[in-house]
């Protein structure tokens, strides 16, 4: 089991590049053909292609389009976080191959160890307990 990463930083322009990249890449998986209803490919393609739509038109400063712009842009990511999310329970490790050339980074769940309890020292007041 691993958990996926994905870089949702950075300017408009590389996030649409790195979005596109992964779609690319998603659309060609076998295994995105058993995917839930809400994350069809048309849904995802238009969304992807609202947010460009966005940015083409944000680009010279027009205020409507950079809000649009932003309101595409949390819409792309929340779509990509669940199709990700999707992939983490059902990929395999044929598909971890291709998923980083996608893009998605692996990382492999850390265990946290549990605290020891502080160890405990009695002390007897007078001294020694002889039982007398």
């Amino acid at each position: 089991m691993h958990i996926f990463l994905f870089d949702y930083s950075g300017k408009d322009s590389l996030l649409l590049a790195r979005i596109l990249v992964f779609l690319k890449a998603l659309f060609a998986m076998e295994l995105f053909k058993t995917r839930p209803d809400q994350l069809s490919q048309d849904l995802i393609q238009q969304s992807y292609d609202r947010y460009v739509q966005a940015y083409e038109g944000g680009k010279y400063g027009d205020r409507n389009q950079i809000a649009l712009r932003k309101l595409a842009r949390q819409d792309l990511v929340e779509k990509c976080q669940k199709i990700i999310h999707f992939l983490e329970s059902v990929a395999n490790e044929s598909d971890l191959t291709l998923l980083q050339n996608a893009g998605i980074k692996l990382r492999k769940p850390t265990r946290k160890k549990a605290a020891s309890a502080p160890k405990v020292v009695l002390a007897v007041a007078g001294g020694v307990n002889d039982g007398n």
